[in-house]
């Protein structure tokens, strides 16, 4: 029930997202309740609490596009790197 929830939630936040560039989780788990309650599927308890932390996991882990440079980890060198990788 698990994955199937997740691979709903990754399915709706894409769609959103072409709408919105940073859907709220609150959104993605509503739309999720909606589609498995419209697929008579039967919902064990503690499905509700599922559906909203992986909504909210989603959209927390989720990186828009062109935000790389926003990364804070980006460009940092580790050590033995070289600054240049290119040909000496």
């Amino acid at each position: 029930m698990i994955v199937a929830i997740a691979t709903l939630a990754w399915t709706i936040y894409n769609d959103h997202r072409t709408r919105t560039p940073d859907p709220p989780p609150s959104s993605i788990a509503r739309q999720v309740r909606i589609t498995l309650r419209d697929q008579d599927m039967p919902l064990p308890p503690g499905a509700e609490r599922i559906t909203e932390v992986v909504a909210t996991e989603i959209t927390r882990q989720a990186t828009p596009p062109g935000s790389h440079a926003q990364d804070p980890s980006a460009g940092a060198h580790h050590p033995g790197e070289k600054d240049d990788p290119g040909p000496t």
